[in-house]
């Protein structure tokens, strides 16, 4: 049978691995045998109340927000929202807001010499603790050292502070990432 054009998500079987691996991926068309009907689900819309929900933490990220608020807020149970989030994002409300919080307290780590603390508040966080403790749960590092490596990596003169020479690395911070690389 043919099913109707769009996009489409499906288990792959080793059966159908195996098919692909024999055709060297040169393939129009797959033998039906080799999908399960019940492993094919057609990829949903994003519902209209899920981009609310998100959007909301895209754009009052510094608020202070809980599960139940934000579910209240765009009338949704907070299951059904954990549910949605995960589904879409793979991801909570709530993990995906401290996200938007910290890559935000990057770029003003990287931007301003706002305080620590301002920066923790700005970004929604009410103790700073919690915020330098959550920054360096997500990317290993305080985020005082962040803002110290991006000003060295900024300002040629000093940037040799950063070369290791005994282990022939050095570091380069992309966003909130620090990468040791062999230096060439």
């Amino acid at each position: 049978s043919q099913l109707p054009a769009g996009t489409y998500s499906f288990t792959v079987s080793e059966d159908l691995v195996r098919y692909i691996r024999t055709h060297n991926g040169q393939i129009t068309e797959i033998p039906c045998t080799l999908i399960d009907d019940n492993f094919l689900h057609k990829k949903s819309e994003v519902p209209k109340t899920l981009l609310a929900a998100k959007k909301l933490l895209d754009t009052a990220f510094a608020d202070k927000w809980s599960l139940e608020g934000l579910a209240s807020e765009v009338s949704w149970s907070k299951y059904k929202l954990i549910h949605g989030f995960r589904e879409q994002w793979n991801t909570t409300p709530m993990l995906y807001l401290t996200s938007i919080r910290l890559q935000q307290a990057c770029h003003m780590l990287e931007s301003t010499v706002l305080s620590v603390d301002l920066i923790a508040e700005q970004c929604g966080y009410s103790s700073t603790s919690y915020f330098i403790q959550s920054f360096k749960k997500q990317y290993g590092i305080t985020p005082q050292t962040y803002r110290n490596i991006q000003y060295t990596l900024n300002c040629p003169d000093t940037a040799p502070h950063y070369y290791m020479p005994a282990d022939n690395l050095y570091v380069r911070v992309i966003g909130c990432v620090v990468y040791f690389l062999e230096k060439a």
